[in-house]
């Protein structure tokens, strides 16, 4: 296990050095990937959109039929204390909730008390030479399951379709399903079409994307209109500008799909309002304890 120096993770009540934090080998997490994820961003050890983060959660959590360990005061509460403790002042705090550790069996135990794992990465925040050079992407049939609204820790299909990616020079997969646009394997996806910002319509085979939710909020208080409406694969080869959307990369510029350009092949200018409007908002959070 690498460690970080100054990381502390959290594991079932107790903080601990990153390399001797465990969970049992008969976790269900482990044994099936039984469990759900979150992952807050965290500036200045300041968590941005922790409330909206802390409510996909308790959806995940109710979708797997996981009863929620921690009330919403307890769980912010431990994601403050997890800022503070790091070393570090930009951060992803990762948060993992399995069912716990029981006998090897498909249905659910009768007794297990749930694993809580919390731990904490370095956030780079995306400097201005990579947001010029954005993302290139590639399209991919979606072969995951049909509950992608499920923050679930099995991730199997996205760790492929990354490494699909890569294999092909790019930085990002996006999901096509049924000659339909889903989202990148690791984020939401928002485009430009015939000068409209468009986005996905929200749906159980797409992940409620807390970013590109924000992202939407933003941009219709600064007066853009957005489109929740099903986009076809071939609207992405004519749009002018598709950008992707996460907690990690904030809003990207994708500049070019399975090796065609998107629009002039580099980031526009609809990108560049949405990455203003949303620096604007972390600014703030970071000025406020500056």
């Amino acid at each position: 296990m690498p460690d970080i120096p100054g990381s502390e993770v959290y594991v079932n009540g107790r903080w601990l050095a990153r390399p001797d934090a465990s969970v049992s080998v008969f976790d269900r997490g482990f044994l099936f990937g039984d469990g759900i994820y979150e992952v807050v961003t965290a500036y200045a050890r300041q968590p941005f959109l922790i409330d909206a983060h802390l409510s996909r959660l308790e959806y995940s959590l109710d979708q797997i039929k996981l009863a929620n360990p921690f009330s919403r005061r307890q769980w912010r509460e431990l994601i403050e204390e997890a800022a503070a403790r790091q070393d570090f002042a930009d951060q992803k705090i990762y948060l993992q909730i399995s069912r716990g550790s029981a006998l090897r069996a498909h249905r659910f135990p009768d007794r297990a008390d749930p694993s809580v794992v919390l731990f904490v990465d370095p956030f780079i925040v995306p400097d201005a030479a990579q947001l010029a050079a954005g993302m290139k992407t590639i399209t991919l049939d979606d072969f995951r399951w049909q509950r992608g609204d499920i923050k679930a820790t099995s991730l199997l299909a996205a760790v492929l379709a990354s490494q699909l990616a890569a294999e092909a020079a790019a930085d990002e997969a996006i999901w096509i399903r049924n000659g339909e646009v889903c989202e990148g394997a690791s984020s939401n996806l928002l485009a430009v079409i015939d000068g409209r910002l468009c986005s996905p319509a929200p749906s159980s085979n797409l992940l409620r994307g807390v970013t590109l939710d924000y992202m939407i909020e933003i941009a219709e208080a600064d007066g853009l209109q957005v489109d929740r409406r099903v986009i076809k694969a071939a609207e992405l080869q004519t749009a002018q500008e598709v950008m992707l959307t996460s907690a990690a990369r904030e809003i990207a510029a994708v500049t070019s799909i399975d090796g065609r350009q998107v629009g002039e092949g580099r980031p526009g200018a609809m990108h560049g309002r949405l990455h203003r409007l949303y620096r604007g908002k972390t600014d703030e959070l970071t000025a406020a304890v500056s």
